[in-house]
């Protein structure tokens, strides 16, 4: 994107991302100076501004018309990849193995799984969001974090609480044209040429460079997972409006063996993916977690404590 004619750097460079800096005149001083004749924008762009919820917030602040684009892949790939690049790299210095953190996504009280019990309970948009808020934060567990970079519709649904639909766009980041976005941001189109790789052809290669690949991934596992993301995937499209069903309806690559030699060479399914209790229940216990003991969630002083919650 920074190719193109009409687009200028932030001045902060990439170590030091606009919106995270929380101060309105620093952040000032990273937007380069524009004649207002001039019909250039400013591109700031980082990873990191979706593992932030105060972002959105210091944008509008700054910019109420600023436009967010999100560019995403197909979850599983991006799980998968991640976990054997944290692997190779000796992050996951626990040594937590992907079998564990499946047992854990099946566990119905982990984070994640109860966030997926959410979207399938139909529960309300504004709890799915402020469960994944309260949820998503600075003392994330190796698995959180592999999940909370891979579950893309609760951080997608608070940007387009705060900046309105119209400024927040999703595009496949290995699928979808560049002059979409130039086009979504007031650009003319733009040739350009580079070296284009699929996502799973960006994820073949990282699994033949792992060490621990063969032992631990199998299209039984990669089935898995889609299962598990799926209900996201879907509230993602429901949300933005992409259609996104090819990811749903992807197949294990078919050079993974069927199943790991870490499982023994058999599946080991989820006992579970669909919750007995209803939204209301749901709810109500997500709410019991924001409110002092002894009040309900019909509480008249409720919508306070909870705005104070998200404001902080």
């Amino acid at each position: 994107m920074s190719s193109h004619p009409s687009v200028l750097p932030s001045l902060c460079g990439g170590s030091r991302p606009r919106y995270l800096l929380n101060n309105h005149e620093l952040r000032d001083q990273c937007i380069p100076f524009i004649e207002e004749n001039e019909k250039y924008s400013v591109l700031d762009h980082s990873q990191l501004y979706a593992s932030d919820q105060m972002i959105p917030m210091r944008i509008t602040e700054d910019n109420i018309n600023t436009r967010v684009v999100f560019a995403v892949r197909h979850p599983v790939e991006r799980f998968i990849e991640q976990y054997l690049s944290l692997s190779s790299r000796r992050i996951n210095d626990s040594n937590v193995s992907l079998r564990s953190i499946l047992n854990d996504m099946y566990n119905k009280d982990s984070k994640y799984s109860h966030l997926r019990q959410l979207v399938t309970n139909g529960s309300s948009d504004e709890v799915i969001r402020l469960y994944y808020l309260i949820n998503n934060n600075d003392n994330l567990s190796y698995t959180d974090m592999l999940f909370s970079n891979s579950v893309y519709y609760p951080i997608v649904l608070h940007f387009t609480n705060q900046l309105t639909s119209r400024n927040v766009l999703i595009v496949d980041g290995f699928n979808d044209s560049l002059n979409q976005i130039f086009n979504y941001l007031g650009f003319c189109s733009f040739s350009h040429t580079f070296n284009k790789i699929t996502s799973s052809l960006q994820l073949q290669s990282v699994i033949a460079d792992s060490e621990i690949a063969n032992e631990e991934l199998s299209q039984d596992i990669y089935s898995q997972l889609n299962l598990f993301f799926e209900p996201f995937i879907t509230s993602l499209m429901s949300l933005t409006n992409v259609n996104l069903t090819y990811w749903i309806k992807s197949e294990p690559p078919d050079y993974l063996p069927l199943f790991s030699i870490a499982d023994n060479n058999k599946s080991s399914p989820a006992q579970w993916f669909e919750s007995s209790l209803s939204p209301l229940n749901v709810d109500s216990g997500i709410m019991s977690h924001l409110l002092p003991k002894g009040k309900s969630s019909t509480d008249e002083r409720f919508n306070t404590t909870l705005g104070m919650l998200i404001s902080f």
